[in-house]
């Protein structure tokens, strides 16, 4: 065709077969200090990528907000400063309140060893609802999220299903 995309009849149009570009990857650019035992949701200032107007490095910069429903796969990375005592918790929350994929990882006792956790999902989301990443930890005192690189803290959604 002219448009050159893979399209089907859905009965009462035309609907692109291929999702398109439809996605977000942000992170945070600076360690942030976690708690012990303390629920911490964490912020995302940097983006990597948004083609669909998913995330504000300002306001609720610690949200991916979807504009466009769909199937998404979706994950998170975060990596802790090396400590040998307790657990570390990843969470993908969804609207605030749902959790739609976890992590739970007791940690090495190896000196130096940083811990990296990803959790990663699909999931059907409607239009406005938001992901955020939870993270817990009790080493018995704060420890760090590193920042590194382009994977920690970092989260991100793109859009798999078709249109229609």
């Amino acid at each position: 065709t002219t448009t050159r995309t893979i399209q089907r009849d859905s009965g009462s149009a035309w609907v692109d077969m291929v999702p398109g570009n439809i996605g977000c990857r942000v992170r945070h650019d600076a360690a942030i200090s976690i708690s012990n035992n303390v629920n911490t949701t964490l912020s995302m200032n940097t983006e990597s990528e948004d083609t669909d107007n998913m995330h504000d490095n300002a306001a609720n910069n610690s949200r991916i907000t979807f504009t466009t429903a769909g199937v998404y796969i979706v994950g998170a990375c975060v990596r802790f400063a090396a400590n040998a005592t307790g657990q570390r918790n990843v969470f993908i929350i969804l609207n605030g309140t749902t959790t739609i994929v976890f992590g739970i990882y007791q940690t090495v006792t190896v000196a130096g060893g940083v811990m990296i956790m990803e959790v990663v999902t699909r999931y059907k989301f409607a239009a406005a609802d938001y992901i955020e990443v939870r993270v817990l930890q009790d080493s018995g005192g704060a420890l760090d999220v590193d920042s590194s690189s382009d994977y920690s803290p970092g989260m991100w959604a793109q859009k798999i299903d078709v249109a229609g």
